[in-house]
């Protein structure tokens, strides 16, 4: 995702709440109607990394090693399937 990452940069995002629908799938094969088969809702709780008009990309987790800065469960969600965005906490790191 992002090149470098420094805890600076991180302390800047605000925790995030992202509501979007993901694909679904009745995973049998074939099927005589899809009346029943719906979206499913997801909620991803992280930090926007990056954002353009296409996408945003964005990380759950946060590690933190002396110097060193973890990323983890990244996901990139395109904007067409985003329902809302909403901010959890400005200042997580305190």
């Amino acid at each position: 995702m992002a090149d470098k990452i420094t805890l600076k940069l991180l302390k800047k995002k605000p925790l995030m709440l992202i509501t979007w629908s993901d694909i679904t799938s009745t995973h049998t094969g074939w099927f005589e109607t899809v009346k029943e088969l719906t979206t499913a809702t997801i909620k991803t709780p992280g930090w926007i990394l990056e954002e353009n008009e296409k996408e945003i990309k964005v990380v759950s987790s946060i590690g933190i090693h002396k110097e060193d800065i973890f990323l983890g469960f990244d996901t990139i969600i395109p904007r067409g399937c985003i329902e809302e965005i909403k901010v959890l906490k400005k200042q997580w790191w305190r």
